[in-house]
């Protein structure tokens, strides 16, 4: 038994979930997420590409700084190579070591060693390259993804237009249900309290006639059977309640006679 209600909530919450992915925010969250997280893999990549840079400047600098007789360029490049390590700053320790070994393989006269720091050189252009493709790649998927992103922006929008409209029209029906439910229950009060206020359909005629019939043996017999009339009128007093006295009272000034 408690083995399939938990099976049972189980169930309700991962409709609700998935229910929940497919609601106008939450398709804006899931591709807002896909956005950001190519910005992220951009940023770091862009972070990698400086850091070649500063190591490639390192190098440079390093390189300029163990010439033993440097020539007017050679030490106006070694100005800007310093400025250039002081605006990025150093790279880090790993590649600064690799940087020391690739400037000191390149400068040697052992052929061995040379061809150790053209090995180095050449790992760091072809990490740079990869790098520089990779962010191709990446600012290309992030410009699909943000124009994903844009779309389904105005896809929300159109679709909160619509349920605007919609529930315009839904509190309209709401708010005539309820005004005629009202006018309902206040007909229902004032039949149970003031019932003679609202005389029955088609009564009217008949009330009439009957209300003009009594009246006309009244005025043709006043003089010659008053007790019989009195004991007609008592009957009647007597079998009739508020809302009759009320409907043929109406019926008496209807006909002119009150």
């Amino acid at each position: 038994m408690h083995y399939a209600r938990d099976i049972f909530y189980l169930t309700a919450l991962v409709l609700v979930i998935a229910a929940g992915c497919r609601t106008p925010l939450g398709n804006f969250n899931k591709q807002k997420a896909v956005v950001e997280n190519i910005q992220k893999q951009e940023d770091i990549n862009k972070e990698k590409q400086l850091e070649s840079g500063r190591t490639f400047v390192y190098a440079a600098d390093q390189a300029l700084q163990r010439d033993p007789s440097p020539s007017p360029q050679s030490q106006v490049a070694k100005q800007m190579t310093t400025r250039g390590v002081t605006a990025l700053g150093a790279p880090q320790m790993e590649n600064a070591m690799k940087s020391d070994a690739m400037v000191t393989g390149l400068l040697s006269t052992d052929p061995e060693e040379v061809k150790k720091g053209q090995q180095l050189l050449a790992t760091m252009d072809k990490d740079l390259v990869a790098l520089q493709n990779q962010n191709r790649i990446l600012r290309s998927q992030l410009g699909n993804a943000q124009a994903k992103l844009d779309q389904v922006n105005q896809e929300n929008a159109l679709q909160a237009t619509k349920y605007a409209s919609l529930m315009g029209k839904v509190y309209w029906i709401v708010g005539i249900i309820i005004f005629l439910c009202v006018l309902g229950v206040g007909l229902k009060i004032l039949t149970a309290v003031a019932p003679f206020a609202m005389p029955a359909t088609g009564a009217s005629s008949t009330l009439l006639k009957v209300v003009q019939g009594i009246q006309k043996v009244r005025d043709q017999h006043m003089g010659e059977k008053p007790e019989m009339l009195k004991s007609i009128d008592d009957h009647l007093r007597s079998h009739l309640d508020k809302k009759d006295r009320w409907m043929i009272a109406q019926a008496k000034q209807k006909l002119h006679m009150m």
